[in-house]
């Protein structure tokens, strides 16, 4: 009697040892996921930093360009334009566009603007 209660306390006590171990797993995987998420939402904050950080120093520029170029044209590009950033146009005695200037270097559009019609 002695050797079957004690089979079925061992037997017990490892179906427990087993329970608990299954929950430890389940959580470690939990807080594996919760340091991905994190990570994750670390990584977009800092993305949303350097745009927000981007766009100022465009809106300096701007107004930089605007102070020291009075009778050019500067005007902001929209988000999500394949265009540069911001255009300007110069103006030779404000008669004719003569050139344009993009804050992209490389960029098509960069360099002398053809005269509309």
């Amino acid at each position: 009697m002695q050797a079957s209660l004690s089979a079925v306390r061992d037997k017990a006590r490892l179906e427990a040892e087993d329970v608990l171990k299954s929950k430890i797993a389940e959580k470690a995987t939990q807080i594996a996921g919760m340091h991905r998420q994190i990570e994750d939402l670390r990584r977009r904050a800092e993305q949303g930093s350097q745009q927000l950080q981007g766009e100022t120093q465009e809106l300096e520029l701007e107004s930089l360009l605007r102070a020291r170029f009075p009778r050019d044209l500067v005007e902001p590009v929209p988000n999500g334009s394949p265009a540069p950033t911001s255009s300007i146009g110069c103006s030779v005695k404000a008669i004719r566009p003569a050139a344009r200037f993009c804050g992209r270097p490389h960029h098509s559009l960069c360099g002398p603007r053809r005269a509309r019609r």
